[in-house]
């Protein structure tokens, strides 16, 4: 007998329709994502998110070794090694080059960020590398940084300290598929400076200053320290500051470099540059620029910069010699380059060339001021009398200018710009004006040369007490600086200071010297340099009226509060009518503190005044 069948139900039914229908949909389709999330996975890279760009991804699943890589790295990267072409294969080198890097990252491997170095120089190699240097191509700069950021990390030493270091050496470094032959110089030197220690700048997080600045390119940014400087080097070099650092990059030129891949033997030779030479080098027909990072450098020679000596200490006269010329108070960022103007900058009351810091890092960062500029500072105890302050800066700008240039063939150092802030700007101001006689008279009505001292104590005075103008001082820019006192100096807080503050020996033999024949007690009436501010002394209101050198150009950059009327209106330290001179070509009012020099709007109106004063050479 015929078994009954028994009928399916709808359910059933239902479901192996659909799973007939689900079988027949596309595999191939798109599933939405978010743009932002979109973007970040078109752009990321080894570099910025730990994982590889879409164009090394293609390769791998094209040639089939993604899970490889995912499993086996070392593998991975020996099969891409050996399918290498002899030229070209711009795909395969730069999977390789990034790979590289992040396995290196990875198992912390020196040999594979050399490895990751090397391919990419061989994409960027200006003899005929394999990757075209089309501009809009994004692997352009990719391939860049890897190369910039693994040179340096496979050239580091001392990687368990906390700052670590690169070893620009000769010698033979290991790579995961041979052998790396590097020759370098002995020592690499800088403005007669032996180069004796290189960090590489991006391992410091910059604070205390607005931006931080990189020229992006190629090679490994670098700081460099300066070592022992060598004798009979060019004039002037023992004036670059002692804790000056040098803004450097390293590259490491490799000698035909996709062909030495073939058979693991690749040869280079390591290159220095610094920021104040050479800036741009040729690759494939260009030329491209090298890479350096500015701001850093500055904020890793102030770091250790002894600001409590400088400020505070120098303020009351025991700040230590900075150095040990007869320049002692003048010091350059870089030596002396012949055809570049000097910028002199001359800080306030109780500050220092920290106080520079930001004006610092905004110009050395624009190349159109580095071209046409060289930045000298001037530091002094600021507690000393503001005579005795200027006449050390009169004297140092003739003798650097002397010692520069003995022969005068530089046009470019008499065309100097001095700029002051505080009682820099008196200090300034001094530079510009012809006294005659009206200093002496205040403390002798004997002629000077009349006077019964020694020639040492004469040539003191002299320097102190009688001005004439520098003529190789083109401009000056004066900041916050009280040209007819400080109410602040006329306190009684700054009375109980002066009293305080110790004066330099040579102002104290001369002034004991002098004292015997002078009808002043010398020491007791020259005021130190808060009670020269003060709006009542004489020193103030005869400064304030002997005229300035008409040839000389003369900007004022004012601090005020902004919460009164200009005209009664004052920084706190100095008031706007004291800060205002008719003189000024130009005049630029800021609502800030006394600090100005640190405001953004002020430096932008110093490179506004640079580049004009450049432009019109």
């Amino acid at each position: 007998m015929r078994a009954i069948e028994r009928p399916v139900p709808w359910e059933a039914l239902a479901v192996s329709l659909i799973l007939l229908l689900s079988a027949c949909a596309s595999p191939v389709g798109v599933k939405h994502w978010s743009l932002d999330e979109a973007y970040q996975e078109s752009y990321a890279n080894a570099l910025s998110a730990d994982r590889p760009t879409s164009f090394t991804v293609q390769t791998l699943l094209r040639l089939n070794l993604y899970e490889r890589f995912k499993q086996d790295p070392e593998t991975a990267l020996a099969d891409l090694h050996r399918g290498l072409a002899p030229t070209g294969d711009e795909a395969r080198l730069f999977a390789l080059a990034e790979l590289s890097m992040l396995h290196a990252r990875r198992i912390g491997s020196a040999p594979h960020y050399l490895a990751a170095a090397v391919y990419a120089y061989a994409l960027m190699d200006p003899d005929g590398g394999a990757l075209k240097p089309v501009p809009l191509d994004p692997r352009n700069r990719i391939i860049a940084d890897i190369y910039n950021a693994s040179l340096a990390k496979g050239l580091l030493v001392n990687r368990s300290s906390e700052t670590e270091e690169v070893a620009l050496r000769a010698g033979l470094y290991p790579l995961p598929f041979g052998e790396l032959v590097i020759e370098a110089p002995e020592q690499f030197t800088w403005a007669g400076y032996k180069l004796d220690r290189f960090f590489p700048a991006v391992q410091f997080n910059v604070y205390g200053l607005r931006n931080r600045y990189r020229q992006p390119g190629v090679g490994a940014p670098l700081i460099a320290a300066l070592g022992h400087r060598e004798e009979n080097t060019q004039p002037g070099s023992e004036l670059v500051f002692p804790a000056s650092k040098v803004s450097a990059t390293a590259l490491l030129r490799l000698k035909d470099a996709q062909r030495s891949l073939a058979d693991g033997h690749v040869r280079g030779t390591l290159e220095l540059y610094t920021l104040d030479g050479q800036r741009t080098v040729r690759f494939s027909g260009f030329d491209v620029p090298l890479e350096f990072e500015s701001t850093s450098t500055i904020a890793y020679a102030l770091n250790d910069m002894p600001v409590f000596d400088f400020e505070i200490r120098g303020f009351f006269g025991l700040r230590p010699q900075l150095f040990r010329t007869r320049l002692s108070h003048l010091g350059t960022i870089e030596p002396y380059r012949q055809g570049k103007i000097p910028v002199v900058l001359v800080h306030g009351t109780a500050s220092s060339p920290v106080r520079w810091a930001e004006l610092i890092n905004e110009m050395m960062a624009d190349p159109r001021f580095v071209q046409r500029y060289q930045l000298w500072i001037f530091t002094y105890n600021t507690g000393d009398p503001i005579v005795f302050s200027a006449g050390i800066l009169h004297q140092s700008l003739r003798d650097a200018v002397q010692l520069f240039d003995p022969e005068g063939q530089d046009p470019a150092l008499r065309q100097m710009v001095v700029i002051g802030h505080s009682q820099g700007g008196l200090l300034t101001r001094l530079m510009t004006i012809d006294s005659g006689t009206r200093f002496w008279d205040y403390v002798s009505k004997k002629p000077i040369d009349e006077v019964d001292v020694s020639p040492e104590t004469r040539e003191e005075l002299r320097r102190s007490l009688f001005f004439t103008p520098l003529p190789f001082v083109s401009e000056v820019i004066f900041l916050a600086t009280p040209h007819r006192g400080s109410y602040v100096a006329a306190g009684g807080i700054a009375r109980w200071l002066a009293d305080l503050i110790t004066l330099p020996a040579s102002i104290v033999s001369t002034g004991l010297e002098a004292a015997q024949v002078l009808e002043t007690d010398v020491l007791r009436d020259i005021p130190r340099s808060v009670q020269s501010m003060d709006p009542g002394r004489p020193f103030t209101k005869v400064l304030g009226s002997i005229p300035m050198n008409p040839a000389v150009k003369l900007h004022s950059i004012i601090a005020v509060s902004g919460n009164k009327p200009l005209e009664e209106d004052d920084d706190g330290v100095v008031a706007y009518q004291s800060a205002h001179i008719m003189e000024a070509v130009s005049e630029k009012v800021i609502q800030s503190g006394h600090s100005v020099q640190e405001h953004p709007e002020a430096i932008e109106e110093i490179r506004r005044i640079l580049l004009d004063h450049a432009h019109t050479q």
